[in-house]
């Protein structure tokens, strides 16, 4: 059996070729054809010493979605350890061309989004499924080529990302957040549940500590984040059994406070009434006619409800209540003292 690096081996180089090594193998290994195949890892030691770090090892693997089991042999099998191939391997997606090209399309488009967090791994993929089919049927070279030369979305995908691994392990955050009134700035210990992308921006969920309770933090407002480094193989929290990251995604921005909220008024005329299903789906209507629609909408997020309305201009009013209404004005006229355009 061949012997593997004997010293100064980096841990990574350690794992890979521990999984080679079970890769190659033809039947279980034992333990003694481990120590001989890494006479530096294995064999050097204590055996207790040699076993704790094999189970390490194992351990790391196992995150890593590769898991070794121990089998025991029947008849003229021996006992030892194997990789669970099935696990390992994943099965061939057998797609018939019209939805290979859904697929792609939407890695594609997914893959053009500036903060999007997993764009090697992606571009990877789609490199696969375009091999696989010869050419993506029904999406254009160009785009593809313009998907995969998209700048990457810099700070804030980087943020997506360490939030993301921060989720995976369980680990709690320390956040410096900016919030969206008069721009403050405070300190949040947060147990992140979940992540979603809702109207092109990224929600956090999880347990805020100040506050108590679980609270949604817009990504692009996160000055500084820092993960948990004690204990990084150990869960900092448990996500709570009736988290949904689905309720979250379906969300509208205007729906990501807390507490009761108000009920808006908001009025759209004919030409805009076509929202009331769309931007605004799920709003109560109060009326409708050939002039157009006015809508009761809950709001939580009071801000958040003023940059979806207030792009749309002439054709879109708030009726109330008055502190909205109010609210909408003020931003109006910050707008126009800003742009030196008169009233």
């Amino acid at each position: 059996m061949a012997h593997y690096r004997r010293s100064g081996m980096e841990r990574a180089e350690r794992l890979l070729d521990l999984v080679a090594l079970f890769l190659n193998a033809r039947e279980p290994l034992s333990w003694a054809d481990i120590g001989e195949a890494f006479p530096a890892e294995y064999a050097a030691g204590s055996p207790e010493a040699n076993i704790r770090k094999f189970e390490r090892d194992k351990a790391d693997l196992s995150e890593l979605g590769i898991s070794l089991v121990y089998v025991q042999g029947e008849e003229r099998e021996k006992d030892g350890y194997r990789l669970d191939r099935g696990a390992y391997y994943l099965p061939e997606l057998a797609l018939p061309p019209d939805e290979l090209a859904v697929l792609y399309a939407s890695g594609a488009a997914a893959l053009a989004g500036e903060a999007f967090p997993f764009r090697d791994d992606l571009a990877h993929a789609l490199k696969k499924i375009a091999f696989a089919a010869g050419e993506p049927p029904g999406v254009g070279r160009d785009w593809a080529r313009a998907a995969s030369s998209a700048r990457r979305g810099g700070l804030l995908s980087s943020r997506v990302a360490e939030l993301s691994r921060a989720i995976a392990s369980r680990k709690r955050v320390l956040l410096r957040y900016r919030s969206l009134q008069r721009g403050r700035v405070s300190k949040r210990e947060v147990d992140p549940y979940g992540l979603a992308y809702r109207s092109g921006v990224w929600i956090l969920a999880g347990h805020c500590h100040l506050r108590g309770d679980v609270r949604h933090f817009r990504v692009d407002r996160i000055v500084d984040l820092t993960v948990n480094a004690v204990r990084p193989k150990s869960p900092d929290f448990e996500v709570p059994a009736d988290f949904r990251i689905e309720k979250v995604a379906a969300a509208r921005p205007w729906e990501f406070g807390r507490g009761e909220g108000v009920e808006a008024r908001l009025r759209l005329d004919r030409d805009l009434a076509f929202l009331a299903d769309r931007t605004f789906a799920g709003a109560r209507t109060i009326a409708r006619d050939t002039g157009g629609v006015v809508l009761a909408v809950r709001v939580t997020d009071g801000e958040a409800f003023l940059r979806a309305v207030l792009p749309l201009g002439e054709g879109a009013e708030i009726l109330g209540p008055p502190e909205l209404r109010e609210r909408a004005r003020e931003v109006l006229r910050d707008l126009l003292d800003r742009h030196g355009a008169e009233s």
